[in-house]
C-alpha cells in the first residue's frame, strides 16, 4: 500500500517535469527565432541608417507569425530618424508570450501569471553615408 501511495505522488510530478523540459526547449527556440528576425531587421536598418516603417512592419509580422502571437504583444523601441556613419542605432524588441508553462495549475501558477517575455536589446553602427 505504501508503494501505491508513493507512486501516486511521484508519477504526476515526473510527468510535469517531462512537460517542463519540452517547455524549456520551446522557449529557447522562440527566443532564438526572435533574435534571428531582429538581427536581420537590424542589418537592414544599418544599411538604411534607421528602422524604416517597412522594416518595422516586416519584423513585427515575422515575429507575430513565427511565434503565433498578436502584433499587439510586440513592443519595438528604436531610432526612427536617420543616423549616418559612424553613429549608433539603438533598438529594443519585447515580445509577450502567454501560456509559457504547461500544467501551470499543478505548480500553483495562475493563467495571468503564466506569461513570459522575450527581450532583445542591442545597438548597431549605421553604414549610411553622409550625403
Amino acid at each position: 500500500m505504501k508503494d501505491v501511495i508513493v507512486c501516486c505522488v511521484i508519477m504526476p510530478l515526473t510527468i510535469a517535469i517531462i512537460f517542463l523540459i519540452g517547455a524549456i526547449q520551446t522557449n529557447a527556440d522562440q527566443r532564438s527565432f526572435t533574435e534571428e528576425v531582429v538581427y536581420i531587421a537590424a542589418q537592414r536598418a544599418s544599411q538604411d541608417g534607421y528602422f524604416t516603417a517597412d522594416n518595422l512592419k516586416n519584423m513585427r509580422q515575422s515575429i507575430a507569425n513565427g511565434l503565433n502571437v498578436s502584433e499587439d504583444d510586440i513592443t519595438i523601441l528604436c531610432n526612427e530618424s536617420v543616423r549616418y556613419r559612424p553613429e549608433v542605432i539603438n533598438y529594443k524588441v519585447e515580445v509577450l508570450l502567454k501560456d509559457v508553462l504547461p500544467a501551470n495549475k499543478l505548480f500553483g501558477i495562475s493563467n495571468e501569471n503564466n506569461q513570459g517575455e522575450i527581450m532583445v536589446e542591442n545597438k548597431i553602427m549605421s553604414e549610411r553615408l553622409v550625403p
